[in-house]
């Protein structure tokens, strides 16, 4: 009997020290790189055999002394809930111990970052505007906990993961929110934690007590934790909680009884009504066990029952309660049968209680299912806020399209600040001022699915007084006066400036250019920056104040092109006494064909306000304010030939388009009516179209060398008029004189001899100004030199001398030639102003010699001097066949007309640039660019093409071999 005792005692010693020999304790979580955020709950987990019970530490790297987390908690439980300290540590070292063997334990050592502050993750539950907060609300199935999975607890994401995807795939705009989570970041990639309210073990009762108090108390577990401070819910302040409870001890004696389910719900109820938040619940059926038990099914009924009952009856203290039944007992094609994970199949469950990743994402499309069924679509935009362009007084509506489930919350923001009050679908603000110009608007709209924010409008405000700006590319205001340059005053940052060609054509007049005959105006190359802003945004706008010179244009010469001669991208063509628009897109042909004619006539010499709009596939036509002509014009501009110039008039010099420009102006984007209406209304440098120009003005030079004006009063609203005058083809018109009323006649004796002055007359009165008369031109005489003697000098050298007479000379041309009935004047040469004396040393060999001397401008020349004769004998040095500097002479003829001589002298072979500049600083053209050899050299300049007027010689070489530099420049004048 003894030994049959010790035998009991020594199998029982032996059977400890066995149980003792197999257990084992393994951290899970953390492991290797973890991130830690402080004050954040962090889940603990391990796997255990033939333990009970086990205590966990914690320590710095730095410090010897482990420090207690918790004691006496339920190995099998396999997770620990540990908030982290807000303490300053850079790595932690965690440590399990089996309570009933210290033998048994395991570390986990310097492999645990701590984040610091600059990349702590962000976390707040306190969710940014319109976030709906969603509470998973259970125990370890809410958790996952499940038995038979060994991967670290960040890949054990439940129904949350899967059902996080399905909600941000449809545009939900909400977060997860609660204690526990998994520690790590891991809804990837790297959007928010995995927040959640899933408590391992936990029963009815005691998630009842959570929620009241904030304290998790588990004794069975070991675990009694303060998670809040006070209520739960009161922390949290969901909007929705999912709520999957009762798996904990429903087999056991009243586990079926709905009544602690009931407190739950009462303590939500009693949360709303303190808070004044309203919450929906969506109660769960439980999901069955493996193998099925009844009391599940029983306990769900129970529960179900008791949560309709406080939904639909009147008599129950919490009706009408927000309950949705959610039924995770029969999930369609869930498998009830174990299947481990990681890739558990066919199965559904990881084990007895536990789904695996197949069965939690077929939980996880149940509550998608009941949450899109309560909340339905989030709102989606159907039509964004538009961009306005508007006028200063003007009304600015925004508006926006949405689609999705009503009750839709709207708020209006400016630059990204709330608009007070403005929480409709339409936006109205008044009276626009300067101040909102470049302002950005936009809409954040809501419902109980989730919150979209619209794209950004732009506001753009143009002051009352000033033109329409926005999306302008090119400006002409063709206000030069003189010159050969259009000069974009956009102020664009790439300004396409335009050449004028063949300027002898064209006519500077008075606020804007007038093309006459063959005049060719064009960009030197391709304007990209135009091409590139309108083919980006596939609209234009030109605009254009022009007077026609004639009613019917046969030739249909374009008075705008981005084009050549072969092909169209857009022209504006007179054709006969219409407008006719072209534009290539790619539902046309290279021509712009079809095209769009105007219904209105051209009317001769009047001034027109014509604006040519392309936009959502149509072509409008405006005419002097009021839409002549609209056209659906299919297709972009894609095909464009982005190499084509901008030309005015014609493309070339074989005629034009006859007229005056006064303003053009080519925008990115169409003009709005009105923007059209404020730009007409506007005008154009103050003119107005309420006074009938003057016209049939005429200009008589009168005995007193004065110029007398007449011309034809055609108004009877004026208050006076207007007398402009030019200076020769080298100044702008300037006022000469402010008129009164009724007055058809000016004397101008402020005059000088020998000028070419142009006159033009228009009337005025409060409204503005009318358009100018026809321009009339006279040139004043310029007296000539007298006197004219000479003497044939030692130097066999022909000295002349003459009296000047003349105040204004730009200087004196010298001729002569053999005195013989059958011989002509020839160009001898030229002395500047006020120069009285000339010496001709060009050998003779033809006596007597005849000489005559007259006075020239730039506009005009004199009668001839008396003429004088003498006879020459002997003949003049010659020049040395290799100079010794370098020189650059007089051109001769000088005046000239279309030809004159350059010639040159080099002392060594160098490189030589001749360039010609009129009399603003414009080049003309470059005569010689390249090496030449020492000695004389003589080239010939045609100015065939060229207006009146002075010009410069410029002339630079530098020596081959010596680098010896060398510049000069001559005047020259050219007459016609």
């Amino acid at each position: 009997m003894l030994f049959r005792k010790y035998k009991i005692l020594i199998f029982f010693i032996v059977g400890i020290n066995i149980l003792a020999q197999n257990a084992e304790l393994k951290i899970i979580s953390p492991n290797k790189n973890q991130i830690f955020s402080r004050n954040i709950r962090y889940s603990i987990s391990w796997q255990s055999t033939n333990i009970d019970k086990i205590s966990i530490f914690y320590r710095k790297i730095s410090d010897e002394k482990w420090k207690l987390i918790a004691k006496g908690i339920k190995a099998d439980l396999g997770t620990y809930s540990w908030k982290i300290p807000n303490e300053k540590m850079k790595k932690l070292e965690f440590k399990l111990i089996s309570d009933e063997n210290e033998n048994i334990f395991d570390i986990v050592q310097n492999e645990v970052q701590f984040e610091t502050k600059q990349n702590q993750i962000k976390y707040d539950i306190f969710s940014e505007y319109n976030k709906l907060k969603i509470l998973p609300l259970g125990n370890s199935i809410t958790y996952d906990n499940r038995r038979n999975d060994f991967r670290d607890i960040k890949d054990k994401i439940g129904y949350r993961y899967p059902l996080y995807n399905l909600l941000k795939t449809e545009g939900y705009n909400f977060e997860f929110i609660g204690s526990e989570h998994a520690g790590e970041n891991f809804f990837f990639p790297e959007i928010e934690n995995d927040a959640n309210a899933g408590f391992p073990g936990i029963r009815d009762d005691q998630l009842y007590t959570l929620l009241s108090t904030g304290i998790r108390n588990q004794p069975f577990y070991g675990i009694l934790d303060t998670i809040t401070e006070g209520a739960y819910l009161n922390t949290f302040s969901p909007d929705i909680i999912l709520l999957h409870i009762g798996t904990n001890g429903n087999d056991l004696t009243g586990g079926t009884s709905p009544d602690d389910v009931k407190n739950i719900l009462d303590e939500i109820d009693k949360f709303e009504q303190t808070q004044g938040k309203d919450v929906t619940v969506f109660l769960a059926r439980i999901i069955d066990r493996v193998p099925n038990k009844t009391y599940v099914h029983t306990f769900n009924e129970n529960v179900v029952n008791m949560a309709l009952d406080r939904v639909n009856n009147p008599s129950n203290s919490a009706y009408p309660d927000k309950i949705v039944v959610v039924n995770m007992e029969d999930i369609p094609g869930f498998n009830y049968s174990i299947s481990p994970d990681p890739d558990g199949s066919p199965g559904d469950m990881n084990d007895e209680v536990h789904p695996n990743d197949n069965g939690y994402s077929k939980m996880a499309q149940v509550w998608f299912d009941a949450l899109q069924s309560y909340l339905g679509n989030p709102p989606t935009i159907i039509n964004q806020p538009e961009s306005l362009a508007l006028i200063e007084g003007d009304n600015a509506i925004f508006t926006i399209s949405v689609d999705g489930n009503f009750p839709m919350t709207f708020q209006w923001k400016k630059n990204n600040e709330i608009i007070s009050g403005a929480t409709d679908s339409i936006l109205v603000i008044p009276n626009v001022a300067v101040g909102d110009n470049a302002s950005f608007y936009s809409c954040e709209v809501s419902n109980l699915a989730g919150f979209t924010k619209s794209d950004s409008a732009l506001l753009h405000v143009t002051p009352i007084n000033n033109r329409v700006s926005y999306g302008l590319v090119s400006l002409y205001n063709f206000n030069e006066g003189l010159g050969s340059t259009l000069y974009d005053q956009s102020n664009v940052q790439n300004p396409q400036n335009l050449k004028i060609f063949n300027s002898n054509h064209i006519l500077w007049a008075p606020k804007a250019l007038e093309l006459i005959d063959s005049s060719v105006i064009n960009s030197e190359n391709a304007p990209s920056s135009i091409y590139n802003s309108i083919l980006s945004s596939n609209e234009f706008t030109i605009e254009a104040w022009i007077t026609p010179n004639k009613i019917i244009e046969s030739n249909g010469y374009p008075l705008f092109a981005l084009s050549n001669s072969d092909e169209i991208n857009v022209s504006i063509v007179q054709n006969q006494n219409k407008f006719e628009i072209k534009t290539r897109t790619t539902a046309t042909n290279n021509f712009g064909e079809p095209t769009v004619l105007t219904k209105t006539n051209v009317l001769e010499k009047q001034l027109i306000h014509l604006i040519v709009t392309r936009e959502k596939n149509l072509i409008k036509i405006y005419i002097n304010n009021v839409i002549d002509t609209s056209r659906v014009l299919e297709g972009d501009f894609s095909n464009w030939n982005t190499s084509f110039k901008l030309n005015l008039g014609n493309y070339d010099n074989s005629g034009s388009w006859a007229g005056k420009y006064y303003l053009l102006s080519i925008y990115n984007r169409s003009l709005s009516p009105n923007e059209i209406n404020h730009n007409y209304s506007l005008g154009v440098d103050d003119i107005t179209l309420d006074i009938v120009p003057p016209s049939n003005l005429k200009a008589v030079i009168d005995v007193n060398e004065f110029i007398q004006l007449t011309w034809l009063d055609n108004s009877n609203n004026e208050s006076g008029f207007i007398v402009r005058r030019k200076n020769g083809s080298d100044s702008k018109f300037v006022i000469l004189g402010l008129l009164s009323e009724n007055i058809s006649t000016y004397t101008d004796n402020t005059l000088l001899e020998g000028k070419k002055y142009s006159f033009a007359v228009s009337a005025y009165n409060s409204n503005g100004e009318s358009l100018i008369s026809n321009i009339t031109q006279k040139t004043t005489k310029i007296n000539n030199p007298i006197n004219l003697n000479g003497l044939v000098n030692n130097n066999q050298e022909v000295e002349l001398t003459w009296e000047d007479k003349s105040q204004n000379e730009s200087g004196y041309i010298i001729q002569g030639k053999p005195d013989h009935p059958d011989s002509s004047y020839k160009f001898m040469g030229t002395v500047g102003s006020n120069v009285q004396n000339y010496i001709d040393d060009v050998p003779k060999f033809y006596t007597p010699y005849r000489y005559r001397v007259f006075a020239f401008t730039v506009d005009t020349t004199s009668d001839y001097s008396n003429e004088f004769s003498l006879n020459v004998v002997g003949n003049k040095k010659k020049l040395e066949e290799i100079p010794d500097n370098y020189i650059l002479m007089q051109n001769y003829p000088n005046p000239f007309n279309p030809l004159t001589n350059i010639e040159y002298g080099l002392p060594q072979l160098s490189t030589v640039k001749i360039i010609v500049y009129n009399s603003i600083g414009e080049k003309i053209t470059e005569l010689v660019n390249s090496q030449k050899s020492s000695g004389y050299h003589k080239i010939t300049f045609n100015g065939s093409s060229l207006n009146s007027g002075v010009y410069f010689i410029v002339f630079e070489a530098e020596s081959i071999e010596q680098k010896i530099k060398f510049k000069e420049i001559k005047k020259t004048l050219l007459l016609k």
